[in-house]
């Protein structure tokens, strides 16, 4: 134990000059004809195609619905609240009150499209990686391809859906500020 207490210099091998790495050796994207034959390289790919799979589902598909969902319960009371700012008597509160739901609606909007924004950069971002993995592993293929499904025919369809509904609203609030 004697020498332990403070730190020691150790000189390692020279791993650039001992395995003879030189500028010409292929790094980064110029390795990939050399292992991508290769079977761990392969089954890294797989492996992290189903690992990405799996986050979009659980982060941020469940993170859309969540909005989804939420957005139409704020847009319930953002409506009701617009109906009893119409019964004010004073001009003055009623405009008010109008104006404030008028910005918790662009909240909303604002909130709701980030949100659908950052899944559709992810399918985006994630689509090469997904379609090369995909040609390696029948089952992840299957995967990706319902992945892609619920995309097209659930989320945009939910995702137009809402943004019409609260831009209506929009107007119809825009309507009777003017009245």
């Amino acid at each position: 134990t004697e020498d332990l207490y403070r730190p020691r210099r150790i000189r390692g091998l020279n791993a650039i000059e001992y395995l003879r790495i030189d500028e010409g050796s292929p790094t980064g994207t110029r390795i990939l004809p050399f292992v991508e034959n290769e079977k761990w390289y392969k089954e890294g790919l797989v492996h992290r195609a189903h690992c990405t799979i799996d986050s979009m589902q659980d982060t941020y598909f469940a993170k859309f619905y969540d909005a989804n969902s939420e957005a139409s319960q704020m847009l319930v009371t953002i409506y009701s609240n617009i109906d009893a700012a119409k019964q004010l008597e004073d001009p003055e509160r009623r405009s008010d009150r109008l104006i404030s739901l008028s910005a918790d609606l662009v909240d909303v909007k604002t909130e709701f499209i980030q949100i659908h924004e950052t899944l559709r950069k992810n399918m985006v971002a994630n689509q090469p990686g997904l379609q090369q993995a995909s040609q390696i592993d029948t089952n992840l293929d299957s995967r990706y391809t319902k992945l892609l499904t619920r995309y097209n025919s659930d989320v945009l369809i939910k995702y137009a859906e809402m943004v019409d509904l609260i831009e209506s609203i929009i107007e119809k609030k825009k309507s009777h500020l003017e009245a």
